[in-house]
């Protein structure tokens, strides 16, 4: 499929608009939001955290379900 010239400009000058409209209309101020962000982000990490460690235990406690010997097995030992 072609994609003319025309069409690539008019992508380029509608995210150089609404980027440009984006900063004139954002309720904050930069560093007001640039702080939102890092918090944001902050919180986003904290709980991709917990979701690993969760997963992590979770996996752990599966494989062991799966490795170790049956009870009989383990009374004989």
């Amino acid at each position: 499929m072609y994609v003319s010239g025309s069409f690539w400009r008019g992508l380029l000058l509608g995210a150089l608009i609404g980027a440009v409209l984006g900063l004139l209309l954002a309720p904050r101020h930069g560093e007001e939001t640039r702080a939102a962000v890092r918090a944001h982000l902050a919180n986003a990490r904290r709980e991709a955290e917990a979701a690993r460690a969760t997963a992590e235990r979770e996996v752990l406690q599966r494989y062991e379900a799966i490795v170790a010997p049956p009870p009989s097995e383990q009374a004989e030992a």
